[in-house]
């Protein structure tokens, strides 16, 4: 069986009109030896001049030799003229020919672009629903169509024209980058779906050009609106620079994201989140903290900046993500972290400033000796969820750059405590009996653990609660309760995504100066879900919420 990346397809009847694929897909998994990688759905990118091309790959086989063949997948029928094979679309007639050999000089010069060696590369065409006439005026080698008449011998076909091969060094290398051009960082998300997909084409484009900013020392601030990729460009700069040798430090605001970007990102460098590291600098200079009652914050920043630094928490890079909650007074530590050769790259969103006394930054952007880069494209949110934001939060400029139609907003009304939790339960029993995963479902409160509605319970109707207790065991490792659907705040959820969230706590402030807060809030815990929406209010609240 070939191993195949991403590792998880969708299933074969997914809506969003890939099924001819994903059946090729499985057929190539079960009948190729694992001898060969088989990478689907492959995004290229190749800088001409001032345009940027952009090309997709349906499958790229890899051998154990580092060899390649690029397949070219053409549902229905096609047409044969004398410019050879074509594929219409809409009202306009595409040459395949040229399509394929487009992709093969662009995958081919970016690839020697980026390390100096030459792919080896081959192609083929498969075209399952149609029956080639005439081979020969094709356009295309004849040994390299494989049409409707032998359309069960693909994967033999495929053997045929790439062996096994050997294990060599450079096959790693070639994966790696075909990895790249998969864009495979979204997988911090750990979704596999059509959604996951189509973010990580489209944002993929925002770590690419990122990724071809360059400086020395490197100053990057990233100003970007929910859902534009960030944490992909933090990931990918944090992989990039390990891969040239570099040592970086990728700083996050919340645990889980930190998880999620470690297990993404790899070793070679640190991946913490703020407070974490700070700990971990007193623990490594011989002064731990102790996480048996209140850590004084405060106290234990200025015992870092009235330290030595270890050698070992000096870094060649410095990456700081959601840096609209980092406290400006904490610039000092951060220059610890990074000395003045060191590179620095900046992401942030001013709309999402939700940390408790802060408030959405004032100063220049980019700072005076940065370069600053903006993006306002949201790929996450569906477009039902998107249109749901702008009636919503009307003030909260963004590009809706998702063209999935996702699956709605809803709006519960409660009475009381108890109903909250009823509503809930309720809620997240409707989404699993439609097919979602507890795993793909978050409950997020817009208050503290404390003071949230479901903080304390264990259920919420049929459903056990998995939420944080607030206590830290001796390592400073989060405890949680035993639970399937999962429970959180936006506060400490930010910068991550699920296919469902369920909204609580969500009252409108009486007082007008929290409102900016109020909506900041809103705009965070709805750009996290890449499918739906479900909100449980009441009152004068649950107008509002549900009058879009």
């Amino acid at each position: 069986m070939a191993r195949l990346v991403p590792p998880n397809a969708p299933p074969v009847d997914e809506s969003y009109g890939r099924q001819a694929e994903l059946v090729t897909l499985e057929l190539l998994k079960k009948r190729l030896s694992s001898d060969y990688t088989l990478f689907h759905g492959v995004h290229w990118t190749q800088a001409w001049g001032k345009a940027l091309l952009l090309g997709e790959a349906d499958f790229v086989v890899v051998n154990a030799s580092g060899s390649v063949l690029v397949v070219e997948q053409k549902c229905g029928s096609l047409e044969e003229g004398s410019q050879g094979l074509a594929k219409r679309y809409g009202a306009s007639l595409k040459s395949v020919p040229t399509q394929i050999h487009r992709t093969l000089d662009g995958m081919r010069d970016k690839f020697k672009r980026q390390t100096g060696h030459r792919l080896e590369l081959d192609y083929l065409l498969f075209c399952p629903d149609h029956r080639v006439r005439n081979l020969v005026a094709a356009g295309l080698d004849s040994e390299r169509i494989v049409d409707a008449g032998n359309s069960e011998r693909l994967p033999e076909i495929i053997a045929t024209l790439l062996p096994e091969g050997t294990p060599h060094p450079m096959a790693e290398r070639v994966r790696r980058f075909f990895e790249q051009s998969l864009d495979l960082v979204p997988d911090i998300h750990a979704k596999l779906s059509v959604h996951a997909r189509q973010y990580a084409r489209a944002a993929g484009g925002l770590a690419e050009s990122v990724g071809s900013i360059s400086g020395r020392p490197l100053r990057l601030a990233v100003r970007g609106t929910a859902g534009c990729g960030k944490s992909l460009v933090a990931v990918k700069a944090y992989r990039d620079a390990v891969a040239v040798g570099k040592r970086p430090l990728l700083l996050c605001f919340n645990r889980d994201l930190k998880e999620k970007m470690k297990a993404a990102g790899g070793a070679g460098g640190v991946v913490e989140t703020w407070y974490g590291a700070i700990a971990e600098v007193l623990k490594a200079s011989g002064r731990p903290l102790d996480h048996s009652g209140q850590v004084n914050w405060d106290k234990a920043v200025e015992d870092v900046l009235d330290g030595n630094i270890p050698d070992e928490w000096r870094f060649d890079m410095l990456i700081v993500d959601e840096g609209q909650d980092f406290d400006p007074g904490w610039s000092d530590m951060l220059d610890l972290f990074a000395g003045p050769e060191s590179d620095r790259i900046w992401l942030d969103d001013l709309d999402q400033t939700i940390r408790r006394g802060m408030s959405p930054g004032t100063g220049d952007f980019p700072p005076s000796g940065w370069t600053g880069f903006r993006t306002r494209c949201n790929y996450r949110s569906p477009r039902s969820i998107a249109g749901y934001i702008r009636g919503l939060l009307p003030n909260f400029e963004f590009d809706a750059a998702n063209p999935l139609p996702g699956s709605d907003v809803g709006v519960t009304r409660t009475s009381d405590r108890l109903s909250t939790a009823q509503a809930v339960g309720s809620i997240s029993a409707d989404l699993l009996g439609r097919g979602y995963k507890a795993e793909d479902i978050i409950v997020l409160s817009l208050r503290g653990l404390k003071s949230s509605t479901l903080g304390g319970e264990a259920r919420c109707g049929t459903q056990t609660l998995r939420r944080p207790t607030g206590t830290y065991d001796l390592f400073g490792n989060q405890l949680w309760t035993p639970g399937k659907l999962r429970f959180d705040t936006i506060r400490r959820y930010k910068g991550q995504q699920d296919a469902a969230v369920i909204l609580t706590d969500v009252d409108v402030p009486a007082d007008e100066e929290r409102l900016g807060e109020w909506e900041r809030l809103m705009f965070a815990a709805l750009t996290r879900a890449t499918d739906r929406v479900d909100i449980v209010a009441s009152g004068t609240t649950a107008d509002r919420v549900a009058g879009v």
